[in-house]
């Protein structure tokens, strides 16, 4: 006989989703093939600071007078001048010899200055697969050419590999899969910049907020520093996402006691209490109806607080005005106040 959990019933099934990650990476690397290399904006500097990381800088340098940066390998910087006039410029075209130039140029060894704007306030660690790239082509004596492929290579491996996942934590709707497949997502995710990576991070927040909604108090564990870790993550690199940060305050709502009453006296004795007698006497759907009757379930709610703090008084041997006026005293500190009768 099969069962299924309540939580198991909510959360719906991934149906082909898995297979929709394969798909992404399978027509971003024959994009990456393709396209030439730092066509996406900013990806010069991107990929200074994935190689600054390699080199253990965590805060770039800034010289008087320059921009943020540090030392770069000069064979980096010369790859990098062969393609620096055709980014946003469709018509100019590289011939076979400044490509074939461009790929045979290695790691010199030798490092100079060079800025990169715009990246130094950015969390490091976003920065990892680019930097894994990198150093593995440097340490295996891989031309710059085939180091640079290895960064945009290890990106998209990183993000395929982080969307997998947050589908397989929440399935996403169509919208989310028809924003993943057109050009201009397709061409970020292929190239070395940030945008590819971080947009797979926000999903994966945006998918495991929406499991703890789905699940509650029954919401495994480790999904709430998952999603802590994605957001910081994403906010680090993109501000303009900084409102991501209310998901962590917001599984709060889920995560939550429901509150319940303080029984331990009134549950034993339902005719010690005042609101108990009411709804023998009324029912509960007269309770608000009657005056009388609501003003004694305030007072129970005043015995209830007050025995909570240790307490032990009842509105018929104290009377209401004493009752409200140890209230008074416990939490506002007035031990002198005149209580309307």
């Amino acid at each position: 006989m099969k069962c299924s959990s309540p939580v198991s019933a909510n959360v719906p099934a991934h149906g082909g989703w898995l297979l929709f990650p394969v798909a992404l990476f399978l027509a971003c690397f024959l994009s990456s093939v393709i396209i030439p290399p730092f066509q996406s904006p900013d990806e010069f500097d991107h990929v200074k600071r994935a190689y600054l990381l390699t080199q253990g800088r965590i805060v770039l340098d800034s010289p008087e007078g320059n921009s943020s940066g540090g030392m770069i390998d000069t064979g980096l910087l010369a790859y990098m001048r062969s393609y620096g006039n055709v980014p946003f410029h469709p018509d100019r075209k590289l011939s076979a010899d400044e490509i074939d130039e461009a790929k045979s140029i290695q790691w010199a060894g030798a490092k100079e200055f060079s800025p990169a704007p715009g990246t130094g306030y950015y969390f490091p660690l976003i920065y990892a697969p680019q930097a894994t790239g990198l150093i593995i082509g440097e340490m295996l004596g891989v031309s710059v050419e085939q180091s640079y492929r290895l960064a945009r290579f290890f990106v998209l491996v990183f993000a395929s590999l982080i969307i997998a996942i947050a589908f397989l934590i929440h399935p996403p709707s169509p919208l989310v899969a028809a924003l993943l497949v057109i050009p201009m997502s397709l061409f970020q995710f292929s190239s070395a910049s940030l945008d590819g990576l971080s947009t797979a991070v926000s999903i994966l927040a945006i998918s495991v907020f929406m499991r703890i909604a789905v699940e509650k108090k029954q919401a495994r564990p480790w999904l709430l520093p998952v999603l802590t870790g994605s957001v910081i993550l994403v906010v680090g690199c993109r501000v303009h996402l900084l409102p991501l940060i209310l998901l962590i305050f917001g599984t709060f709502f889920f995560y939550q006691e429901p509150q319940k009453p303080d029984c331990r006296w009134c549950c034993r004795d339902p005719c010690r209490s005042v609101a108990g007698r009411c709804i023998q006497k009324h029912g509960r759907s007269q309770i608000r109806r009657r005056p009388a009757c609501f003003k004694n379930t305030v007072l129970l709610s005043c015995e209830s607080l007050l025995f909570c703090q240790g307490f032990n008084c009842n509105t018929h041997q104290c009377g209401s005005r004493k009752i409200l006026r140890a209230i008074l005293l416990r939490y506002f500190g007035l031990a002198r106040c005149t209580i309307p009768g």
